[in-house]
């Protein structure tokens, strides 16, 4: 059974605001139901405090670096894309590429891969950002384009993100 525990409700609010520095809405209501002379149960507790763990841990700034990264990622996919049409081959692609100082690779700001696929379907990265994962659970993540070939002739496009250092 749970027990109730009365401890002031801003301790909890100002650790989550030092911890996490954002989305702290259930430990708040829990301090407002303890300002307001109600007892909050230990499990409700608990609870609160873990879903903040898994879901709010991440830096505002992170979050919105990631968020620029992603827009920065958006813009010049839609210049590529015009600059590039479907069926393009891999060699014009890595001209282009390598003209704006980018590299086929999920590691290609330092490790190109710019190696053409084999006959048949390929899928690369062409990694524009690394940054801070917006995912608590990860380390470094990467933003980017995933460039689609069959038989050696683009395909597609699509803005992702990345990253090798999740559990």
């Amino acid at each position: 059974m749970a027990t109730s525990a009365k401890l002031p409700g801003s301790q909890i609010y100002s650790k989550c605001m030092v911890d996490c520095k954002t989305n702290c809405s259930s430990v708040e209501a829990i301090g407002q139901a303890e300002r307001n002379g109600g007892k909050v149960s230990t499990l409700t507790r608990v609870s609160a405090i873990g879903l903040l763990a898994l879901t709010a841990c991440v830096s505002p700034s992170t979050r919105r670096i990631h968020a620029e990264n992603m827009a920065k990622a958006e813009a010049f996919k839609k210049v590529f894309d015009s600059d590039v049409k479907a069926g393009a081959s891999f060699e014009e692609v890595s001209r282009y590429l390598k003209a704006h100082n980018l590299h086929f690779g999920p590691f290609g700001l330092t490790n190109p891969q710019d190696d053409p696929p084999t006959a048949g379907y390929g899928l690369f990265e062409v990694e524009m950002f690394r940054e801070k994962s917006p995912n608590w659970y990860c380390g470094k993540g990467s933003v980017g384009l995933g460039v689609s070939f069959v038989n050696n002739k683009l395909t597609k496009t699509d803005v992702s993100f990345w990253s090798f250092d999740c559990p």
